[in-house]
């Protein structure tokens, strides 16, 4: 329970980063943004990987040629979880 309290509280945080930190435009001009949440688990003991996405470094390549910058990470340390932000602007 205290983990997924944590977990909401580092999404909160993140989510004000995203939103605060948005470029600001022309007042005729308005940027939107998509967002993309990419999460994993790893087994606290082996440190291997549960989920069957693996988030490497070729993954990351991957979404920054397609337009993701990535914003924040949030780990939760008591069931090894970890959650990824993106964000890019609409098309």
């Amino acid at each position: 329970m205290r983990g997924r309290i944590l977990v909401l509280i580092c999404v909160g945080l993140v989510a004000s980063v995203i939103v605060w930190g948005a470029p600001r435009q022309n007042a005729g001009s308005r940027v939107t943004w998509e967002y993309k949440v990419v999460w994993e688990q790893k087994d606290k003991v082996t440190k291997a990987k549960i989920h069957e996405w693996a988030f490497d470094e070729k993954q990351m390549n991957d979404l920054g040629a397609q337009g993701w910058e990535l914003t924040g990470v949030v780990s939760d340390g008591t069931i090894g979880r970890s959650y990824s932000f993106f964000k890019r602007p609409k098309p």
